[in-house]
């Protein structure tokens, strides 16, 4: 139970979503839309336990949201729309749910696209990330090839799990996946998985993956597969890709080579941005990785922290916050390290905070800069959420996806 700031209590959640009419909807479209614009404190949504059969698009005007489902088990948001002629011609447009509300968390949900099994290469999207310092934990991801698209911006995934064939986790967010399961299934006869495809296209540009502390592994389906398939822990689908994988757990389906090219372009192994770190299991041994420019094995600390949620993320500033736990640092390092990190980061970092927000989160201007490519970086509040003495994230009002509904009022 919350407090206001007067001693009363408020109550836990903001509306209740439940498909038995015991709550304030039945529908999550509902609901988001009767929730607050450019809201400078976090509006909570409980969203209990059923399968809702909805496609979602939240408008950049519902700042600061968070939908809090029952279980991952236990509560769906799940369609059916794939990349075709006949439906959308942009996998943008294919997203179960779309987010591009600054501010927005999710907790305990699945989100599944079902589309895509009845043909090769057809993207389906089950949820697409671009917003601005968005937190999801304890949340599944279900599709084939192009399942979760974390599109631009800061973000952070925490105990999530994600499935999917190709390229299923892409995009070019700023975004730690951390402590998380990632499940590759199985594709069509002939096909490859790839779990990443990060889309950085500058080397100056924000955007990379790191995954910290997850387990790469296979999909009950990908298991009993009768045909064999290979399985890589990416393939850059630009220029200046950059992905960072460090102590994770990498099992016996990743092949020795590691990486793949992106079909028709090798000549973008010299420019992207790819690491592996002190990572463990049968999948792990680096000794027959891919010969890139682009792709090293690190082994000293030093050279991992700067892709650390403190550091990569700015977590310390923002992820509080949104109630959602993290690790800052690496999980290995000694203590002394960890001393020097804080204070290279110090003199490294140009932290700027604005005026705290009700829900603790910072304007960031981020100064950063290191051989990786690393960063100027300033978000600036729209002038349609600004509050006097309480800016919110916000930005342009959402242009819907076609065949979409933004839920902006």
């Amino acid at each position: 139970m919350m407090w206001a700031a007067h001693g009363d209590k408020m109550p836990e959640f903001d509306m209740v979503v439940a498909q038995d009419g015991s709550g304030d909807f039945t529908t999550i479209t509902d609901a988001i839309f009767a929730a607050p614009n450019c809201s400078f404190r976090r509006y909570r949504i409980k969203i209990r336990a059923g399968t809702y059969n909805e496609n979602i698009i939240i408008g950049a005007k519902k700042t600061n949201l968070t939908l809090i489902g029952d279980g991952m088990d236990s509560t769906l948001i799940t369609w059916r729309k794939r990349k075709s002629s006949s439906e959308v011609n942009s996998t943008y447009g294919t997203a179960t749910v779309g987010i591009h509300a600054n501010g927005f968390v999710a907790k305990f949900i699945s989100f599944e696209n079902t589309a895509g099994a009845e043909n090769k290469n057809e993207q389906a999207v089950a949820l697409l990330s671009a917003s601005n310092y968005s937190a999801y934990y304890r949340c599944r991801f279900i599709g084939l090839q192009d399942t979760l698209y974390a599109k631009k911006d800061i973000q952070f995934f925490r105990e999530c799990e994600i499935y999917g064939t190709i390229d299923f986790i892409f995009g070019d967010a700023r975004v730690v996946f951390q402590n998380c399961k990632i499940l590759a299934r199985k594709p069509f006869p002939g096909q490859s998985n790839t779990i990443t495809a990060e889309g950085r296209e500058s080397a100056f540009g924000i955007g990379g993956f790191v995954i910290h502390n997850c387990t790469l592994t296979a999909a009950p389906d990908l298991l009993a597969s009768t045909y064999p398939v290979k399985t890589y822990l990416g393939r850059p689908w630009k220029d200046y890709s950059r992905t960072v994988i460090m102590e994770s757990f990498l099992d016996v389906l990743i092949e020795v080579q590691g990486w793949l090219e992106w079909k028709g372009n090798s000549t973008r192994s010299n420019t992207i941005y790819y690491e592996e770190y002190n990572n463990r299991g049968p999948g792990a041994d680096t000794n027959d990785r891919v010969n890139w420019q682009g792709y090293r094995v690190i082994s000293s600390p030093m050279e991992a922290i700067p892709f650390t949620v403190r550091a990569f993320i700015s977590g310390d500033a923002w992820i509080p916050s949104t109630e959602v736990p993290y690790e800052p640092d690496l999980i290995e390092m000694p203590l002394f390290i960890t001393s020097l990190a804080s204070q290279d980061l110090a003199k490294k970092t140009n932290l700027v905070m604005m005026k705290s927000l009700p829900l603790a989160v910072a304007f960031v201007l981020l100064v950063f800069s290191q051989s990786s490519g690393i960063l100027v970086r300033a978000d600036l509040v729209d002038d349609t959420c600004m509050k006097t003495d309480n800016p919110v994230f916000c930005t342009s009002t959402l242009r819907s996806a076609p065949g979409s509904a933004s839920t902006d009022a």
